[in-house]
């Protein structure tokens, strides 16, 4: 289900399963918590995510995803700008996949990445995850078919094969089909230098996509 959540992704099993229940944010001025599996939280972080594999070092595009992994698949960025927005791009769905798998948010790190509902819908669908018993496994190869930027504002439509699905956090067991493929369309705004997804929603339609 996690990849209906897409931001509205579909909106409430259109996922986004998007606005799931309260997520909160920290006041003060420490840093921001990381929510832990328990509902607790804990002086957050400095995790080192785990980046995105570059087509160019994994080498072929492979056929079938890499589990619990977000790996690149074909893009037609280029030039400098695509470029950075396409690294953001690969880091919000790699991070995501992340928390959806681990249930833990890391914000300070989340919110260079996202702002909006493309932030709050993946927060709250970890606390329904946590709930419910459930975590999400699989993973993901995603191919950036169309980018187009206009000033500080950008938009993408992606092509995602996908094995990621919701499981049993006891028994490992799926809870669901997932969708093997589907296309995504995001948008991303410019704030100074740095770019963060705002919006994502899953495409209808069977129209075919490619990721390789």
């Amino acid at each position: 289900m996690w990849q209906r959540h897409a931001a509205g992704l579909r909106g409430a099993i259109v996922l986004v399963v998007a606005a799931f229940l309260l997520s909160a944010c920290g006041g003060g001025d420490g840093p921001e918590p990381t929510l832990d599996l328990d509902g607790s939280s804990s002086a957050a972080a400095t995790r080192t995510p785990e980046p995105t594999e570059a087509a160019e070092s994994q080498g072929p595009i492979p056929e079938e995803p890499v589990e619990n992994k977000i790996l690149r698949g074909s893009s037609v960025a280029e030039g400098a700008e695509q470029l950075a927005i396409e690294d953001v791009y690969y880091d919000f769905w790699s991070e995501r996949l992340h928390m959806f798998h681990t249930l833990k948010v890391d914000r300070d790190y989340w919110y260079s990445l996202a702002t909006g509902d493309a932030a709050q819908g993946p927060i709250d669908y970890v606390e329904q995850l946590k709930k419910t018993g459930l975590r999400v496994d699989g993973g993901a190869i995603i191919a950036i078919n169309r980018l187009t930027v206009k000033g500080d504002n950008a938009t993408v439509v992606s092509c995602i094969r996908n094995t990621s699905r919701e499981v049993d956090r006891k028994t490992g067991a799926s809870t669901e089909i997932p969708t093997m493929k589907f296309r995504s369309k995001e948008t991303l705004e410019r704030t100074g230098p740095d770019w963060r997804v705002a919006t994502t929603i899953n495409l209808p339609g069977n129209q075919p996509c490619d990721y390789r």
